[in-house]
């Protein structure tokens, strides 16, 4: 009796650990109304420079499951990729939409949403991933919630530059006048920095999870130069110092050493460059002491720069003299095609070169990784604001400059 009580005893705790899953790995299932069957779905690590596929199943009756008993180590941000019109022959008729996912070990997620509501893994004017609904882990649970709470306002943040750069062309018309196109910046510049309080909010209670670490390197990505080195070193600390281990965690190290290198209310670094009669040259040479300086890194291939160039022009002529230098840092690494460009955007003001491109002192030291990018430095030399463009350009220098702007 004692045997066979023992024996079912034994059966039962075995029946329990069937039911509680694998204690390792991952399983993903998925609901798509309106998917058809045999539509491939892709699981892909996306926290590290370049994504890994490390799964595969394809879609019937409008569902998919994707299985591994193998370990994760630590937790990751993954997506998964859903190829709705394969076409191995012409790319150009793929279609491929995305669902963003955080796993850790022995999780059991479920996502759904009508196949036409998925996020594209295009450029879309739209904001879509909160359409999916994902369940299973406290992070997905926290990845939804950091959705519900940032969502419209980053669609906001989005649409109001669209509009005051629209409005923008209707200057030269007279249908709107400069100043109602700056008020518009200023406007999209409240909803920017409510965004930006209520993703702080959100990493000073949750940055214990990976989606944290997510949220945090977009706030820093997304806002070049509008943080103190002091205001940064705080944002780290709300991270959990384990999650700066993962390969997404090692993904914010680089842009937390991106946005220290442009800090606020940093000083400009002095690097080496080359000036156009071919000499080495320090930016220090060219900083006027007691102005408004703006370094303006672009590069001749690069056609929004060129597009950038005319409006730089007229800004240019509108500053009074002994108020406001601008400095144009090429990232050519042909001299040839950098001294033709200057010559035909008439580009008047200084002109210097890292002939090094991206493997330069402008992308060491100013962590610069596209172009066109600029600093705008106070009179002691020291970063005011970055990456600003057109409209938000006369904003930048409207606010440090005052009535010496003469819009």
């Amino acid at each position: 009796m004692k045997v066979m009580r023992k024996f079912l005893l034994i059966m039962s705790y075995c029946i329990v650990l069937a039911g509680c899953g694998s204690t390792t790995g991952y399983r993903i299932t998925g609901m798509i109304p309106g998917m058809q069957d045999g539509v491939k779905v892709y699981l892909e690590m996306i926290d590290e420079d370049s994504a890994e596929k490390i799964d595969s199943t394809i879609v019937l009756g409008e569902k998919f499951v994707l299985e591994s008993t193998k370990s994760l180590s630590c937790p990751r941000m993954a997506m998964l990729i859903y190829n709705l019109t394969p076409d191995e022959q012409n790319q150009r008729k793929v279609e491929l939409r995305r669902t963003v996912l955080f796993l850790s070990d022995g999780v059991e997620l479920h996502c759904t949403c009508p196949v036409d509501s998925l996020p594209s893994c295009y450029f879309s004017p739209k904001i879509q991933d909160h359409n999916v609904l994902i369940t299973g882990s406290l992070d997905v649970d926290l990845y939804m919630d950091y959705l519900r709470q940032t969502t419209n306002l980053r669609q906001q943040r989005f649409d109001a530059r669209n509009d005051y750069l629209d409005a923008y062309k209707k200057v030269e018309t007279g249908e709107i006048t400069l100043h109602e196109v700056m008020e518009m910046v200023r406007e999209r510049d409240k909803t920017v920095k409510e965004l930006n309080d209520r993703i702080l909010r959100f990493l000073k209670t949750h940055g214990n999870s990976i989606v944290a670490v997510d949220g945090l390197i977009w706030l820093l990505d997304a806002n070049p130069s509008c943080f103190t080195l002091k205001e940064i070193n705080q944002y780290i600390e709300m991270i959990a110092p384990q999650l700066l281990e993962t390969p997404l965690g090692k993904r914010l190290q680089i842009a937390i050493e991106r946005a220290k290198a442009c800090a606020k209310g940093e000083l400009y670094k002095d690097i080496e460059l080359t000036n156009l009669e071919g000499k080495k040259v320090k930016l220090s040479e060219y900083i006027l002491p007691g102005q408004c300086n703006m370094l303006e890194f672009w590069a001749s291939w690069c056609a929004p720069c060129r597009g950038e160039i005319p409006h730089l022009r007229h800004i240019y002529e509108l500053c009074e003299d002994g108020n406001f230098n601008m400095i144009s840092i090429s990232l050519d690494q042909k001299e040839t095609d950098w001294k033709k460009a200057v010559q035909e955007e008439n580009m008047i003001w200084a002109q210097l070169n890292d002939p090094l491109g991206f493997e330069g002192p402008v992308r060491k030291d100013y962590r610069v990784n596209g172009v066109p990018f600029c600093l705008i430095l106070d009179k002691e030399g020291r970063i005011v604001c970055a990456g600003v463009r057109k409209v938000e350009l006369d904003v930048a220098l409207s606010d440090l400059l005052g009535d010496k702007l003469k819009i």
